[in-house]
């Protein structure tokens, strides 16, 4: 309420005798009322006062404040004035009436709007303020950032609750909790404070907008809005889209045929925006599925023996409607052979207590196990495992729900595949019953799970396998799942970790729970990160993690010494100002000392090249191997490394400018930590900043695609991979670390089918084929001025020889590269990584099979 000031005062004298008191609420500065008041019943005497808040009162005050300016009107006295601190129950945002009374319940004024007044002030104080900014519009998404700050502590939050205003009407609500690690390190705030808000169908009509995003609490306006524009109609956008893919075919008639050939078989338009959607099919389509696996006679073999599911349910303080749906949920399961182990943590709640007997009442197969008193949910967790009788042990969390097929879908995979662990995908449900935010998962990814506990749920582990790891610990209280599936990583080799790829966990979506806002539970974040640390402890590895995201996100800085000689190989022609960049920002910055620079210089005919080559050669890091042949990047690169001696090879194009000291040693401490590691890639930037690389994924658009190309480079992406340290299928070779002994032993790059595009893809997959693995770090970030001095391999000229590298991948890795490891097949193959849905998985004629063909 801003401060209000005293218009005019009545004397005292003149004033009607059988009145007795008066005074006036004169301003309210920030929380305080200040204003005057006499009861000339009690003269020479302060005047008690009485505050009401929303008519309740709340205390008593006396009038101690001198105020002469009244005493000169004629009231008596010099203490007449009062300055009064509002209680905190008044200062929580919200709307309140506040009045101030004499002792005998007569009001005083206040000033307001229209001068004095007798009735209740109204009265809002709002102990915060937002800080955030619209972005800007891309299409019909609107991009920008919120986040609450406390005026009272300087404490910060994520997961600003928004208002989308048009032409003065609310029009929606959402919530900014996206990642956006730039804001969080610019203004020391929580990650979740992001937002691209896609626009709703009412305004994407070709009519001109305007939109205003408002902070719901404190009704401020992000600077940056209104947003003014004019959306297509669906119509239009359609029309443009395949307008767009048809400019794209034309590069040659038979791109355009392909094109064609696609369109007309099958068309993936789900996207992640409207995932509810395809989620009702899929759900509709998992039990046929599931009902044509059991015919096979496999199936029925490697379940004869009717294995029983333990389901552990610690419990504690669940909401009692949500707690109830997660015991259905288990009673509806497909799978009849499973025990329900419900720990009570010590809630200490009646009602809750009656609900856990009722169920166990009603259905033999549940048994509670209470706790007198908390303990944590590890020690429940290990109450339940300890009194487990099933082959398999499934990790349930109380308020969740399981896909009814969950559990004897798991089961199929663990026996088909002999797994000791099996996770699946999973997605979120709110209040409402709406499915959101899936996570579509990446088959076993050693390296992932040292970044964030991407398994999660459903998880399901052979009872055996569990109880010899040991039991869960307090100290990881909050992470517990993800300490429990490292140090099962440990143990169990990676072919008997499996995932499944079928959406079969709904994660329960509250105002409070760690699926609405990871912050929410900070003390989680700490506990993941000793976790890691304990993980790596053990394996004796010497590193230090951080939680540079202030949620379950973790960068492993490994502690390596060693320096392993490598010999950087960079293929140039000419363009000696590009290439001279490069080297000399690689000979300047690189803190490394056991490196050699190779120059492969493929036939340049320029005189300043001449001159710079001349002179780059007397650098005692830096050799020139001059090789007059047309370009071939993989040839070029194979007579380079059968020439040097050094114990990894790392390819670097001429146009990546390094401008980070520590890459090589940080691309080197990824490759020590296991000897298994055949080739490490790093993110490159396009020079505005924005993403070229951070990996490769097999199969999208054709044989391989850059991930989150084009996404801004401080982004998270999808569950925040771009972010996170991981196993890739492929990187690219425009820079790239690769074992010498493994480089030749899977026979170098192809330099007869592969001379231009591929060549990495298809060494990638060699190495790994060869049991090698390929990691992609973000810890190393370079600009990559792509191709320039090739140009695009879809130039006339090129495209043939395109062509046929493009088939020769197909037809050597056709089965590799329509299901790549790392790529979830829920997604489309089509277009849209990590965006749009594969319709192929709601039919179940399709879709993948549930168990191996005998």
């Amino acid at each position: 309420m801003a401060a209000k000031r005293l218009a005019v005062l009545p004397a005292a004298q003149g004033m009607a005798t059988h009145q007795m008191t008066y005074g006036t609420v004169e301003r309210v500065e920030g929380t305080t009322l200040e204003g005057w008041a006499v009861d000339l019943g009690r003269l020479g005497q302060p005047a008690l006062l009485v505050l009401l808040i929303d008519g309740q009162p709340v205390g008593l005050f006396n009038c101690t404040v001198p105020r002469p300016d009244m005493n000169a009107r004629g009231f008596p006295g010099l203490e007449l004035g009062f300055s009064l601190a509002l209680p905190d129950l008044a200062l929580d945002g919200r709307t309140h009436t506040l009045a101030v009374r004499f002792r005998d319940g007569s009001p005083i004024q206040y000033v307001g709007a229209n001068g004095l007044a007798n009735d209740d002030m109204q009265f809002r104080y709002c102990p915060t303020v937002v800080d955030g900014h619209v972005d800007g519009l891309t299409g019909i998404t609107a991009r920008g950032w919120a986040y609450r700050i406390d005026t009272r502590t300087d404490e910060r939050f994520g997961a600003v609750v928004l208002e989308v205003w048009s032409n003065g009407i609310r029009i929606d609500t959402f919530t900014a909790s996206a990642i956006r690690a730039d804001v969080s390190k610019a203004h020391r705030c929580p990650p979740q404070c992001g937002f691209f808000y896609i626009l709703p169908s009412a305004l994407r009509n070709n009519q001109p907008f305007s939109i205003e995003f408002r902070s719901a609490l404190e009704g401020t306006t992000l600077p940056g809005s209104p947003l003014l524009g004019q959306a297509p109609d669906k119509t239009l956008d359609d029309q443009l889209h395949t307008m767009h893919a048809e400019l794209e075919g034309m590069t040659s008639q038979i791109y355009a045929l392909k094109d064609r050939l696609k369109q007309m078989l099958r068309r993936d338009g789900h996207t992640l925006e409207r995932y509810h959607d395809w989620a009702v099919q899929y759900y509709a389509a998992l039990p046929h599925r599931l009902a044509a696996a059991r015919c096979q006679a496999r199936a029925q073999a490697l379940l004869a023996d009717h294995p029983v599911v333990s389901v552990i349910c610690p419990a504690y303080k669940p909401e009692r409607r949500w707690f109830q749906a997660a015991i259905d949920s288990v009673r509806a399961q497909s799978w009849p052979h499973w025990e329900l182990l419900i720990v009570d943590d010590g809630s200490r709640d009646p009602a809750l207590t009656r609900l856990i007997a009722a169920a166990t009442a009603a259905d033999g197969r549940i048994r509670a196990l209470p706790h007198a008193k908390n303990q944590g949910i590890s020690a429940a967790t290990n109450t339940a495992i300890d009194a487990a009788t099933g082959a398999y042990v499934a990790l349930f969390d109380h308020d969740d729900l399981l896909v009814p097929e969950a559990l004897e879908i798991m089961l199929l995979a663990a026996r088909d595949t002999g797994a000791a662990m099996v996770y699946s995908d999973e997605d979120k449900i709110d209040d409402d019953g709406l499915l959101t935010e899936p996570h579509f998962k990446t088959d076993w990814n050693p390296r992932l799970i040292l970044s964030n506990n991407y398994v999660c749920h459903l998880l399901l582990i052979d009872t055996a396998v569990l109880q010899a790891a040991g039991p869960l610990l307090k100290q990881y209280d909050g992470a517990q799942d993800h300490e429990l599936v490292l140090r099962l990583s440990r143990t169990i080799p990676p072919g008997g970790i499996h995932h499944v790829a079928e959406l079969l966990y709904h994660w329960r979506k509250t105002a409070n729970s760690t699926a609405a806002v990871q912050s929410s539970k900070s003390y989680a974040v700490e506990a993941g990160r000793q976790a890691v640390v304990s993980h790596l402890d053990a394996l004796g590895l010497p590193a230090t993690v951080a939680a540079p995201y202030e949620m379950t996100l973790y960068d492993v800085h490994w502690q390596f010494t060693a320096e392993p000689s490598v010999a950087i190989l960079i293929p140039f022609k000419d363009e000696v100002a590009t290439t001279r960049q490069c080297v000399d920002l690689l000979l300047q910055t690189t803190a490394y000392d056991n490196y050699q620079v190779v120059l492969i210089d493929n036939w340049s005919i320029r005189a300043d090249t001449a001159a710079w080559v001349a002179q780059i050669r007397t650098h005692p890091r830096v050799q020139v191997l001059r090789v007059e042949e047309k370009f071939n990047f993989s040839a070029l690169n194979n007579r380079a490394a059968q020439q040097v001696t050094a114990d990894y090879l790392l390819f670097m194009n001429n146009d990546i400018f390094i401008q980070q000291a520590d890459w090589l040693r940080v691309m080197m401490n990824e490759a020590l930590a296991d000897p298994r590691v055949g080739a490490v890639g790093i993110k490159l930037l396009y020079p505005n900043t924005s993403i070229q690389h951070a990996g490769v994924v097999l199969g999208v658009g054709g044989v391989a695609d850059h991930m989150f190309r084009f996404l801004p480079a401080t982004e998270a992406g999808y569950c925040a991979r771009a972010l996170c340290a991981q196993d890739l299928s492929a990187v690219t070779a425009a820079c790239l670390l690769c074992r010498t002994d493994a480089f030749h032993a899977v026979g170098q790059f192809d330099a007869d089918a592969l001379a231009v595009a591929f060549n990495d893809v298809d060494l990638c997959l060699r190495l790994r084929a060869a049991g090698y693995r390929v990691l992609y770090t973000p810890s190393v970030v370079a600009e990559h001025r792509e191709s320039l001095s090739r140009g695009s391999d879809l130039q006339p000229e090129y495209l043939a020889r395109f062509q046929r590298e493009n088939q020769t991948m197909l037809d050597r890795w056709r089965t590799v590269i329509a299901r790549d490891p790392f790529y979830n097949p829920n997604f489309s193959r089509e277009t849209g990584m990590f965006d749009t849905l594969s319709s192929a998985s709601l039919d179940p004629l399709r879709a993948q099979p549930l168990v191996r063909n005998a």
